[in-house]
């Protein structure tokens, strides 16, 4: 019996490059042949003809299932809301629709799980880097931090593609995951890892929405959910301006009575509450941010809304 391999593909406008995606889906096929596969769609909120162009192109082939969201949730909730859906499989991935991955890549991972038994996660080691400027300091700000201060094996080169085996994803699905990085979650787990480096190829139709509010986003809900520097870069301010507070205040008391030299203060004095009351609002923005995931941790509703499915037995 062969072995079973689900690969979601989360969209969002994307209808150009998904009018030929039956043709990928029929190569990837042919490429893997040795194991039956299963493709999950997930409309994240498009406001396009994605969904009815891969409804239609998918309708006379088997093992597709289709989700369309009520809304854009993002790409990581669009994934959340597959993976709760699938039921059983040997291996998980997942595939961009801009068809940027090579065919090859899947394989690979595929074989690198075949050559050791005891690997959980095969992780996909982008070699080549966005031409995007912005991009690629972005990416490097955002990799080297996270190493540092939050998850200490995250790759320095970032992560796109991955796949799990079965008995990983179970315990994603257990979690209730919300405001959080899927790639952080991945490595928190703490299963076994190996790397399959790849090359991107170029997209050739439309752009990434991956705009810049997405990733400052995943790097605020990356910190706040897996490194506690935030808060504790809070004390420590707390502390070092308090100090600061402390002794210019006995300074003044000193000086105004022992000796001869008149306090003049007023700028300093303006200067140093505005600076004090804004670094007292940025604690309390980091203190709400905790408070508010807190809150919606807590509360029992799915952070997507499904609003159909199809292919699903259901």
């Amino acid at each position: 019996m062969k072995k079973k391999l689900t690969i979601v593909v989360p969209f969002l406008n994307e209808e150009d490059n998904l009018r030929n995606f039956n043709i990928r889906i029929e190569n990837i096929r042919n490429e893997i042949n040795n194991m039956d596969i299963e493709f999950f769609f997930v409309d994240d909120g498009s406001s396009d003809k994605s969904f009815e162009i891969i409804k239609e192109t998918t309708k006379d082939i088997f093992g597709i299932k289709l989700i369309k969201l009520s809304k854009n949730f993002g790409s990581h909730y669009s994934m959340f809301a597959a993976i709760d859906n699938i039921k059983t499989c040997d291996y998980f991935s997942f595939m961009s629709a801009d068809m940027q991955e090579p065919i090859s890549l899947y394989k690979d991972m595929l074989n690198k799980f075949s050559s050791d038994q005891n690997i959980d996660i095969v992780l996909a080691d982008r070699q080549n880097r966005s031409t995007d400027q912005l991009s690629i300091i972005f990416s490097r700000i955002y990799n080297s931090l996270v190493k540092k201060y939050a998850i200490t094996d995250f790759p320095e080169k970032g992560l796109d593609i991955f796949m799990l085996k079965f008995n990983v994803l179970k315990n994603l699905q257990n979690m209730n995951i919300k405001n959080t990085s899927i790639y952080g979650n991945i490595f928190n787990m703490g299963y076994s890892k190996e790397y399959v480096p790849y090359k991107q190829l170029e997209r050739k139709i439309g752009h990434s929405k991956w705009t810049l509010s997405k990733k400052i986003k995943l790097f605020i809900d990356t910190f706040v959910s897996f490194s506690i520097m935030p808060l504790r870069l809070i004390t420590i301010l707390g502390i070092l301006f308090s100090s600061i507070g402390f002794g210019y205040g006995l300074y003044i008391i000193i000086v105004s009575l022992f000796g001869d030299i008149k306090v003049e203060g007023w700028s300093t004095l303006v200067a140093l509450n505005t600076f004090g009351f804004g670094l007292l609002f940025l604690m309390l923005g980091i203190i709400s941010e905790y408070i508010w995931r807190i809150y919606d941790q807590i509360n029992p509703n799915k952070s997507y809304i499904i609003k159909e499915k199809i292919g699903f037995d259901e």
